[in-house]
């Protein structure tokens, strides 16, 4: 856990660096991966707003999601980044992408190993906005279900130990989407 703790930390200062600040939203095209986790650990620790987005939704759908967040900055696997790529001028909030496994300036490696490990959070309220998921846009437009920062403790514990009934030595797959939620 101090990895992880360490790696947010190292994230959060990048989104700092690059001028991201309390309360923008910061779109993650990240599939569940370590990256996705450090990524919304370390958005939520900055006081912005993390934006999990499922890796099948498509340009119209990420545009929608750009012009409803008016997110800021995005975070993506290069296979993942061509609807944000294909937007350009039609996501006018967007200022940064970073992208994992890619070269150049605006490499998640590259900005990692730059940041510092050490980080003091925003002092966020519980009720402060900590994450977006937008439906899967099924039945129309992708619709944003806000969420504020007490949801991630209240969601977590009763999933963990009432539903699922797990304890402290337990190992759990859990392959759904971060975009997915209950």
């Amino acid at each position: 856990f101090q990895d992880i703790q360490l790696l947010s930390n190292r994230f959060g200062n990048v989104l700092r660096g690059l001028g991201i600040r309390r309360g923008e939203c910061v779109m993650l095209r990240l599939g569940t991966s370590l990256n996705a986790m450090v990524a919304m650990l370390g958005t939520w620790k900055i006081g912005a707003v993390a934006i999990p987005t499922n890796r099948l939704l498509r340009e119209y759908e990420v545009e929608k999601i750009f012009h409803n967040s008016e997110a800021v900055a995005a975070v993506s696997m290069p296979e993942l980044n061509g609807p944000i790529e294909a937007l350009g001028a039609r996501a006018p909030s967007l200022r940064r992408v970073i992208l994992v496994g890619a070269g150049g300036e605006m490499s998640w490696e590259r900005l990692m190993e730059k940041a510092s490990p050490e980080l003091t959070p925003e002092a966020t309220h519980r009720d402060e906005l900590a994450v977006i998921i937008y439906t899967s846009g099924t039945t129309g437009d992708p619709k944003g279900v806000e969420y504020a920062h007490r949801w991630v403790i209240g969601t977590g514990d009763p999933v963990t130990q009432a539903m699922a009934q797990l304890r402290p030595a337990d190992i759990c797959f859990q392959p759904q989407d971060w975009s997915f939620c209950y």
